[in-house]
Parts: structure tokens; sequence; C-alpha cells
């Protein structure tokens, strides 16, 4: 019957289950009175309330009667309030929340908002009381008087979310990398100006310089010292594309505050991870061999006993994809070694090269891809088919995993050690040659573990350094084993070490350790590193240690040489010095002119096309491609400039409202967005510290991004949103304080996306997913984008599928202000 006395009020048609339960109650029975009594502005509010897809709930009069719709029916799960909840007083019906909520409705009633995230409220639903979170907003609602009647609740169960948040407990990525971890110095370098990307230490101190001065600077500006046949060279390498592979190259090295005389294998070669990538990284290994080769000449002009040892260092990298690995890249190096062409590619490892599974490989591949655990191999063996006896080879199979975990490929890197693994097998022939290998070329390694240095594993040349057996020292504590060491302070600085994190070397110390004869004197160079286990926690040292004894005494021999030639040498480092300044200068001065040429060329082109009367289609034709080619030859050199600049000193922060940076970005498209008819829904943002004209290009490239990359005859869709994250859900950003938290500026589209696993390798400059004849660009945009975000100490990173837009998340250290206000719709 309420139902038939109701229908004629179609502002209570419809509604779906809370439409069906309004239209029915007996709202007589309470003090809104009955329907036909209801002031319009009750009757517009619950309209509004009923028909809306979001949740919404309404207290009205003094006995805060309650009205909500189906799209907040769930949050009151099973067996709990629903339905008795409509058209009940509010204090009956929360009365386990009531002295929450009450006071935030007077505060209501008496003429405030109120807009709170994630709160804390519990309520009894499901048969129990719960905690529930709620991200909710509360205005006042008034009568056809102006009397604050009502108070409108627009509220979202955020339950889940904050549970997951929660949980989140992953521990902080602490594995190094492998250029960090290598035992050789490595340093990769990218972009026009070949930045240093990573180095490590090895390298450093090869090169003679530290951390700070390398990182993030232009190689060949920072390795002033190198000649000017290695500047050729490295830039060679990056034109060409073809690796370049050095032996027993001279150095000078700064060691100890004085120069040094150095020896170095080295290679320098472009890193693709793709085919086709345009403008691959450049990877320079170098490993010292000044031992081996001082070794090498003492024995050459005493005894002449020995050949060469190691004659040439290589790498060689392959990548497959899928559970059937197929070669998705492969180097010439590693084709050279499986005496294949690059023909191999896009077949499986075992289709391309058989005799990879009938000598065991594949078997090693498939458990790697399965289980998704590395494979580590040293001096193993592989014979080709084109060849008649086998290389030796230290390799890794390294998984590639998937943000989720899944594996989807296998990463492949290999030296050749054939030469020193058959040079070591003839040295072990003659027991004479082996002693003196161990004295003139050492490379002990071990690692212990705990706060007792218990010795978890050490090679053979290490306990011959000890003077012990491996049953003497294996699994005991390294100075119950070694008690001839525990009273020359080594233990002291390994407590240092483990303690504090820091690495610790030293040169030709003396160390009396146990020998045939008895206990001697022996000089060691040694390196001290805090050993990190899979939680990255320090859990012990990894030491590396060197026998010297022979060396230091031949220096003892030549040192009053030496002496003599230091005034000699200090000044030819002098001149050197300032050689190496002016070709700094001049690579400086040359980086800036480049856009002169350009800009000629452009001007000059011009001139020709007015100056040429008539003519032929050709001829315009390859003057319009001349026009084109130094114009965007221009636009290279400005954005790589630029893009330089960001990384060149400190500019002075302030306090930046967001909104008005927007604001400023959006007018400089006004034109685009009018003639794409583009829609754009803007969220309230904040205000942070930062630099304006660095927000001013991170927000023009994304919206720009956002504009261009289009389906055709699409109507661009741009939704820019802003929350807060948590310390916790940006563990896994290595550029980011972990115990901060973040605000996250998402820019979504509806444009024509790219494929996930793209999603890194689109930040990195040059880098483009597209021709330019489909979508104009230099590939830099987002490169600079990635670049502003770091500077403000954020970070970036982008999500999509191909054909279903994309989204880009900025990361900004948030700032104690208000962050949601109403959106505006542009």
């Amino acid at each position: 019957m309420v139902e038939e006395q109701t229908r004629k009020y179609h502002f209570l048609d419809g509604g779906g289950e809370l439409g069906k339960l309004t239209r029915e109650f007996d709202w007589s029975q309470t003090s809104v009175g009955p329907v036909e009594e209801w002031p319009q502005s009750l009757r517009t509010m619950v309209d509004v309330i009923l028909h809306s897809e979001v949740p919404m709930f309404l207290w009205w009069g003094d006995d805060l009667i309650q009205f909500y719709n189906d799209a907040y029916r769930p949050s009151l799960g099973q067996y709990g309030k629903h339905p008795q909840a409509v058209g009940q007083r509010g204090e009956e019906c929360w009365p386990e929340i009531w002295p929450i909520i009450k006071p935030l409705i007077d505060r209501v009633k008496e003429g405030g908002a109120i807009w709170s995230a994630d709160q804390l409220i519990p309520i009894h639903r499901n048969g129990k009381l719960e905690d529930v979170y709620w991200t909710f907003g509360c205005s006042p609602v008034r009568d056809e008087s102006g009397n604050i009647t009502g108070v409108l609740v627009v509220c979202n169960e955020t339950t889940k979310k904050v549970h997951a948040l929660q949980k989140i407990e992953e521990s902080e990525r602490t594995m190094r990398s492998i250029v960090l971890h290598a035992p050789v110095g490595i340093c990769i370098l990218k972009g026009d100006t070949l930045t240093t990307e990573v180095v490590n230490d090895i390298f450093l101190e090869l090169a003679g310089k530290t951390a700070d001065e390398f990182e993030g600077k232009p190689f060949l500006e920072v390795a002033r010292d190198m000649k000017d046949s290695y500047t050729s060279l490295i830039e060679k390498v990056k034109s060409t594309g073809e690796a370049y592979r050095g032996q027993e190259q001279k150095l000078t090295v700064m060691r100890g505050g004085k120069e040094e005389t150095a020896y170095v294998d080295f290679v320098v070669e472009p890193l693709r991870l793709l085919k086709d990538q345009p403008n691959p990284k450049i990877m320079v290994m170098a490993v010292e061999v000044t031992d081996k080769v001082m070794a090498r000449k003492e024995i050459e002009e005493s005894e002449h006993r020995y050949k060469t040892l190691i004659t040439e260092s290589t790498v060689a990298i392959a990548l497959y994809s899928g559970a059937d690995l197929r070669i998705q890249y492969v180097n010439e190096i590693m084709t050279g070694y499986w005496g294949r062409d690059s023909s191999v590619t896009g077949k499986t490892i075992g289709e391309a090269v058989p005799e990879i599974e009938q000598q065991g490989f594949l078997k090693k591949l498939q458990e790697v891809f399965f289980t998704g655990r590395s494979y580590v191999g040293t001096e193993e063996a592989f014979l080709a088919d084109d060849k008649s006896q086998p290389n030796y080879f230290n390799y890794i199979f390294k998984p590639l995993k998937s943000s989720d975990g899944a594996v989807y490929g296998i990463h492949h890197m290999a030296m050749d050690v054939t030469e020193q693994v058959l040079a070591r097998k003839k040295i072990e022939q003659s027991e004479a040659i082996l002693r003196n290998m161990i004295l003139t070329a050492p490379v002990a390694m071990c690692i212990l573990k705990g706060p007792e240095f218990l010795l978890e594993i050490a090679n053979e040349r290490m306990f011959r350094l000890w003077g012990k057996q491996a049953s003497e020292m294996m699994h005991k504590p390294l100075f119950t084993g070694l008690p001839e060491a525990r009273d020359q302070g080594f233990e002291e600085i390994l407590d240092t070490v483990l303690t504090l994190g820091r690495s610790y070397s030293a040169d030709s110390v003396p160390i009396a350790l146990p020998r045939d004869q008895g206990i001697e004197t022996v000089y060691v160079n040694f390196v001290y590193e805090p050993f990190r286990g899979a939680d990255g926690q320090i859990s012990g040292v990894l030491t590396v240690a060197t026998d010297v004894t022979e060396q230091v005494k031949a220096r003892h021999i030549v040192e009053e040489q030496v002496r003599e030639r230091t005034k000699e040498l200090w000044e030819s480092n002098k001149n050197l010095k300032r050689s190496n300044d002016e070709l700094a200068q001049f690579a400086y001065i040359a980086s800036h002119d480049l856009q002169e040429p350009a800009r000629k060329i452009s001007t000059f082109t011009e001139m020709l096309q007015q100056s040429l009367k008539e003519t032929d289609p050709r001829s315009t034709s390859l003057l319009h491609k001349i026009e084109y080619a130094a114009s965007r030859m221009l636009s290279l050199i400005r954005d790589v400039l630029t893009f330089s600049q960001l990384s060149k000193g400190k500019q002075e922060l302030r306090m930046i409202d967001l909104n008005e940076v927007l604001k400023s970005v959006r007018g400089d498209f006004d034109l685009l967005i009018e003639e794409k008819r583009a829609i754009i829904t803007i969220d309230r943002l904040p205000v942070i510290e930062g630099i304006t004209v660095q927000m001013n290009q991170l927000f023009g490239n994304l919206i720009s991004n956002a504009l261009k990359f289009v389906k055709k005859q699409a109507r661009p869709e741009i939704d820019i949103t802003c929350t807060v994250v948590a310390s916790e859900e940006v563990k896994d950003f290595v550029e980011l304080k972990h115990e901060s938290d973040y605000y996250r500026i998402s820019f979504r589209d509806n444009g024509i996306g790219f494929s996930q696993m793209h999603a890194r390798q689109i930040f990195d400059i040059f880098q483009r997913l597209h021709g330019r004849g489909d979508y104009e660009g230099t590939g830099i945009g987002l490169a600079m984008c990635k670049k502003i975000a770091l500077n403000h100490h954020g970070d970036i990173y982008a999500e999509s599928r191909e054909g279903q837009g994309a989204v880009f998340h900025v990361l900004l250290p948030l700032m104690e202000m208000g962050l949601r206000a109403p959106r505006l719709y542009v």
C-alpha cells in the first residue's frame, strides 16, 4: 500500500534494492513523517542518493533518520545492520561508533564540512564487530529555509586497501648488481655525452677516482688522464657499434697520492638488449693484469720458462625468452663461441646449437627457468661443432622476472677463460712453477660468516696463503683454525667491517703465517668487503687477498731508483694535466657549438630554395629532406642539452603550488586541446618544495605525450589524480627514502598504450617504441621526466597495455598540507 501511495513521487522510482525498501518503508512512524509531507530538499537528496553509483548516506532531522543507496549497501555486510538501518535513528543504528561519529555530525550541522581518508571506524557486521576503514566526506544539507537539517556522507570503504598496505613487509633490495659484484672493473656509459651510469670500486681504483667524481658525469670529461687514443676508441665503438678488446694496455693511475704504472686487459662494447636498439649504452670492462705482466716480464727476462697466461679477455651476451628458450638477442662474440652466425636469432637454443643439449647446458637453462634460481658456471668446457678442442668459460644463467615474480626469460653472460685454464693446467704439471705462481699471481678469496667469522667457503689459494689444509679450517671460526693471525690486529678490522658495514683494504701488509719451515712473514694485499644476505642485512665479510711478497721485495730494490725519478715524473704529470684540462674545455665548447652548424644548414637550405627559380620535383624533394633533417638535428641537440642541464649544479628549491604549474602548462596546450577536443579531468594537487621550471617541463612532457599518442579519430581523455602512498608502498623504489610518505600524481590517458615489458625502457634516453613517421619526437622527453623526478627526490613509473591507454605515476615527497578538494572538470 505504501508503494502505491508513493508511486506518484517520481523521485522514489528505481534505485535498486534500497529504492524498493525506501518506497515500502512506513515513514509516518518516524520524525520524517509520510512521504507526501517531505520538504523538497529531502526529496531532492533522496532522489540523488538512490540514483547515484557512489556510496552515499544521509542523516535527516534532529533524530538523524537514515537513508542510503545500493552502492553503500555492501559496506554493511551480512547479518548486520541492513535492512533495519533504513529509516532508523542514527544513535540506535550505530551504538558501537556513536562516540566517534556524533561529534563529526555535530560539526557538520554547525556549518562545517569534513573529509577523512582511510579512517578506522569499527562497525558491527557479518555477525561480529569488524575493523573497517573509510575514506569519506560529510557535508551539511539545508532545507528550504536555509537551515541545516541533514548531513550527507559520501564514502568509500578502503578496508582492503589498508589491509594490503599493512601486509606489505618486503625487505629492501640490497643485493648488489652484477656490475658492482664483478671481479673486474666495469663502467657503463649512456647517452651522447657518454655519462657514467654505474661504475664499480675496481674500476674506480684503476681510474684513481671516487664514485662522486664519476657517477652521473660525462666519462670523457671525468677521465681526463686518458690518452687521446682511448677517447677516440670509445667514440668509435659508440658510432660503429663494434666492440673493441685491448690486451695489457699501459695506464698511469693514481694510488696512495702518487702516479703508478698499471696494465689492464679491457673490452669496450655496446650493450644492446634488443637487436634494433638505436642508441646502445657502452660498457667498458677492465681487468688489471699488472701483477701478471710484471711477473711474466720478470720470468721472461730471467728464465723464459712459460708463455702468456691470458692473451685476451672477452664477454659474450645472449637473451632467451619463454619456456622454449627462444633466442631473442645474441651478440657476435657469443655466436662466435657457438660457431654460428646471426641467423640463429628467433630459433630455440636447442634448435640453433644442438651440442648445448648434448653437453648438459640445456638442462641447466631449463632448471634456471623453472626454479627461478641463477646458475653460475666456473671454467666449464664447451665444444662447438666446428672446433676440435673445447673452450672454457666463466658464465652465469640469470632468470629474468616480471613484476609479479614470474620468470619470462634468461640472461646469459659468458667470458672465455680458455687461455687461463690451459695455462694453469700446464703450470700444475710442475710443482716448482705452481709454487712460483702462488707467490706472484694471487687470487685468494673466502667468506667469513657471523661475529665468530666462521669460514663458510674458501678457495685453494686461500688455504695455501694461510698455510693450512681445508680440513683444519672449514666451518670453523677463523681464529680457531688460524690462531697465528689473532694477535696481528685482523680481528678488530673484521669486527669493524661487520658492525659498521664499511669496506677495508690495505696493501703490502706483513703477516706471520705458518709455512713448511715454520712461521714466516709474507706480504699481502687484501680487501674486506661487508657481505649481505638475501634480507639485506650484513651477515659476514668477503675477503680477497693477494700474496705480493715477491713484488714487495722487488719494490724495495727499486725504491731508490724511483725516488731519483720522482721530480721528473712530477713535471710530466703537470704537463699532462694541463693538456687534459685544455682538451676538456674544448669538448665542452664543441658540445654547445653543435647547434650553430645545424642552424646554418637550415638557413642555407631555405636561401637555396629561394634562389632557385625553377627546380625539378626530385631536387625540391631533396631540399625538403635536408631542411627536415636539419630541423630534427637542431631539435635533438637542444633536447640533449636540456637533458644534460638537469644534471648540472643545484637550483634553489622553493614552495610550488602544482595547481598553478598545471594551469600554466594547460594554457600552453590550449590550441591543441581545442583542436583535438580533449577532455582533461584534474584532481586538487598539493604544494611541494621544488624547481618551478623543471616541474613545468615534467607536466608539459606528460600532457604532450597523452595528446600525441592517441588513437586515430579518437577524442583524447586525460585524468590527473593525486593520492598519498605510505612509505611501505615504495620499498621497491631504490631511489626513494623508505621512511617517508609520498604524493603519487597519476596521468591516465586513453591513448595507444604500450606493452608493459617496455615500461622501464621508455625512460631511457632516445628510447622510442614507434617510428618517427607515426609519431614525432626525439625520444628524450620521458628521460627528462625521469631525471626531474629524481632531482626532486622522487621517481616515476608507468603502467599500460597495448591499445588500452597508459598511466604515468609521479612520486614526490609528501608535505604536511591538505591534499583533496572537489575535482575540476575541464
